[in-house]
């Protein structure tokens, strides 16, 4: 068949001048640059061309040959209108993704302030730290329910953000009502209904960063769930950590500091992701 994998002659080939193509073997069909599921079929199953497969007469590909020219051309339309929907959604993306990843530092901040071991040195840095993560945190879910245009996920992830936090807001107030009395068994509900919800908004951030990236940084993309993976295996070792110390102190005490590290790694690499997701929409915007 020489030139080609199917046996078309490629100069009657009228898609060839407007394509700039440079002939199958080099052009659409080599390894390199390929387009042509023909020339993927015969190499897959070790072909030079179609005519030494048995399946030739009843191979649905090879009958289709004369539309594979219009294919890759559509194919290519396709794939450069979706560039230009990317490139043109990347300013509001980076913008907002931008801004997403400085409201990190505060909310690290507030965790700081109202650490127990800082709060028993510096008792005055509670109040001014639970404000400050308060008002992080709604900034934060305001920002994920401005991304909602771009994708849905965002938007549930921003409305647990505003839910999870009314239900800690509610804890504290109701544990400072009752602080005499000990501990509210109300408080604890709302905490830990608090805590199911914000897990639920921050898978939702996670998919909906692994969304926006899909065909523009598929590598970046799938790191985003990766860490949603380590992210809940540093929680199952927090939780783990408190059945094993009813077991062994040791255990316990080791599943926690284990948990406590993932933890720790996991925000640390979120924020380089975040970093690096809005770098990647930003690049994009500047050309």
């Amino acid at each position: 068949m020489g030139e080609t994998y199917c046996g078309k002659n490629c100069g009657d080939c009228s898609y060839r001048s407007e394509s700039d193509c440079s002939g199958c073997k080099s052009g659409p069909g080599s390894r390199w640059h390929g387009e042509c599921e023909l020339a993927d079929c015969c190499r897959d199953k070790g072909h030079v061309d179609c005519s030494t497969c048995t399946n030739q007469n009843s191979c649905s590909i090879f009958r289709s040959r004369d539309n594979m020219p219009e294919k890759r051309r559509m194919k290519r339309e396709a794939q450069a209108r979706e560039r230009e929907e990317i490139i043109g959604r990347s300013h509001f993306l980076g913008k907002w993704l931008w801004i997403l990843f400085w409201l990190l530092i505060p909310g690290l901040i507030a965790g700081v302030m109202t650490n127990e071991t800082v709060v028993s040195l510096w008792p005055l840095l509670y109040l001014p730290g639970r404000i400050l993560d308060v008002f992080s945190n709604l900034a934060y879910g305001i920002i994920l329910l401005i991304m909602a245009a771009e994708c849905y996920s965002y938007r549930t992830a921003g409305i647990c953000t505003f839910i999870g936090l009314g239900c800690l807001i509610v804890s504290d107030l109701i544990s400072a009502a009752g602080s005499a009395a000990g501990a509210n068994p109300l408080s604890v509900l709302f905490a830990v209904l608090g805590a199911i919800i914000g897990l639920i908004g921050d898978y939702d951030e996670y998919k909906g960063h692994e969304t926006v990236l899909y065909n523009v940084d598929n590598e970046l993309s799938d790191k985003w769930m990766a860490l949603w993976k380590w992210y809940l295996i540093a929680l199952a070792l927090l939780l783990g950590s408190i059945i094993l110390v009813l077991f062994s102190a040791f255990l316990g005490i080791l599943a926690a500091l284990a948990g406590a590290i993932a933890a720790l790694v996991v925000s640390i690499m979120k924020w380089v992701y975040l970093y690096r997701t809005a770098a990647v929409f930003r690049d994009l915007d500047r050309g």
